[in-house]
């Protein structure tokens, strides 16, 4: 027997990855979706380039998982003790929030200075001449 890593699909919502025990003669069992990614020549199983880019494309997405839990604790975890208090979490939620805001802010203010610049560039209505006589009525 030999050690065959493979992801769950619950992997996708944060559960980590497994190790299963296959044997070398059998044939690897893997999700649907993983088959319709990865199976270039849609013979219904994973081949050995194949596998090698699922198990690459698996490495780097434990990776970027990796590297933003180290940015998450970096940005939010104030006493650094390797975990996200509740205060912190507090802290994380209303700073976020206020990112939030203040995005949506510029993005409101870059529309009203586009609007200035349109009417800007739009020809003047003619002002009305006095004296102009109405057009009669006709009874």
């Amino acid at each position: 027997m030999r050690l065959l890593p493979f992801a769950l699909i619950s992997s996708l919502f944060g559960v980590s990855f497994l190790s299963a025990q296959v044997e070398s003669s059998g044939p690897v069992v893997v999700p649907t979706s993983v088959l319709k990614r990865y199976d270039h020549d849609k013979n219904g199983s994973l081949d050995v380039s194949e596998m090698a880019r699922w198990e690459a494309d698996k490495a780097a997405r434990i990776e970027k998982q990796r590297a933003e839990r180290e940015a998450i604790l970096t940005r939010y975890d104030t006493d650094r003790d390797g975990r996200i208090s509740e205060t912190e979490k507090a802290a994380a939620k209303l700073e976020r929030e206020r990112e939030r805001t203040d995005a949506e802010t510029a993005r409101l203010r870059a529309l009203a200075n586009q609007a200035e610049m349109q009417n800007a560039k739009a020809p003047a209505a003619e002002p009305a001449t006095e004296g102009a006589a109405e057009p009669a009525m006709m009874q």
